[in-house]
């Protein structure tokens, strides 16, 4: 839950450099989950806040999901990401 906060909170590079260093993770967002509003209100400009204004970084990757569920999945493109 820790990285999780960090990582939502941060800038997209830094982000984009946490989540690489977790291997090869898969990003569930959810705009309306209550510790992901708290993370957007306390940085708006960071990782989460990003994602919530619709500006998905170039490192990521929109995977399919069930429409009307809420939540976004992404995965890292591996030829993008900063190390």
């Amino acid at each position: 839950m820790l990285t999780e906060l960090r990582i939502g909170l941060a800038a997209s590079d830094e982000a984009a450099r946490m989540l690489k260093a977790l291997g090869d993770p898969l990003l569930a967002f959810c705009a309306r989950d209550p510790q992901t509003r708290m993370i957007v209100k306390r940085a708006p400009k960071g990782f989460y806040g990003r994602l919530d204004s619709r500006a998905v970084p170039e490192f990521l990757e929109l995977l399919p999901v069930t429409p009307g569920t809420g939540v976004k999945l992404f995965r890292l493109k591996p030829d993008v990401v900063p190390l």
